[in-house]
């Protein structure tokens, strides 16, 4: 939820400013910070693995030790009962039985395939918070994505300014000093269209106001700045 901060307030890793710049200082490693126990969490939650990779870990619970000792009882228990029967025949049924009944092909590959998954993804940059969400995109049928960014490199270019009652390279300036702080995609192609060094200390106040833009009082004139 939204909330206002002031001076040495602390502020946890991962929040959004909605509004405002603010200066920030790192008292903790990312090791202890909240953004990594809750990756840590995400990473090791039993919620957030699929449907069949549950069933095949409750599955082989039961499974693999039934298995063990089935073979220990077809090694030991028919050579006590069976008349003439050889202990070492009886040991390689067991081993054969072990062999042929071994869960490793069942239980390790759905894991597995869902890690090899996971972790394809990843290189490619996909980040899929679980193999309950892998799974889930096999049953999708319509995918929506915001593409600035995510089907596109978000790289905009400035094409053309065009001033009303003002020169277009006061305007042009006006805007980049507006969008300094900001690291918007747009922003940036604003500032590397003005192409000149911002002198921050002619910047008095910068708020953003969300959905709507900025609101910057520049050499004491006020900016409004649409997006």
């Amino acid at each position: 939820m939204p909330r206002e901060v002031n001076a040495s307030d602390e502020v946890l890793s991962g929040v959004i400013n909605i509004n405002g710049v603010i200066k920030i200082k790192v008292t903790k490693e990312f090791g202890e910070s909240t953004v990594s126990k809750i990756l840590d969490l995400v990473e090791n939650a039993s919620s957030r693995k699929s449907k069949s990779e549950n069933f095949i870990t409750k599955f082989a619970r039961y499974y693999t030790p039934a298995v063990v000792v089935i073979a220990l009882v077809l090694a030991f228990i028919p050579p006590l009962i069976i008349k003439d029967a050889v202990f070492s025949d009886w040991l390689y049924r067991a081993l054969s039985f072990l062999v042929v009944s071994c869960p490793c092909a069942l239980v390790i590959s759905i894991p597995l395939s869902f890690f090899g998954g996971i972790g394809g993804a990843s290189k490619r940059g996909i980040l899929i918070k679980g193999s309950n969400y892998l799974e889930g995109i096999s049953n999708a049928e319509i995918v929506v994505f915001d593409k600035t960014g995510t089907l596109t490199e978000g790289v905009f270019e400035v094409q053309e300014v065009k001033g009303i009652d003002i020169p277009e390279e006061e305007l042009l300036e006006f805007v980049a000093y507006s969008e300094n702080y900001s690291s918007h995609p747009i922003a940036e192609s604003v500032k590397k269209a003005y192409g000149k060094e911002i002198n921050k200390e002619e910047i008095e106040h910068v708020e953003e106001i969300s959905g709507f833009g900025i609101v910057a009082r520049i050499r004491g004139k006020e900016v409004l700045v649409r997006k």
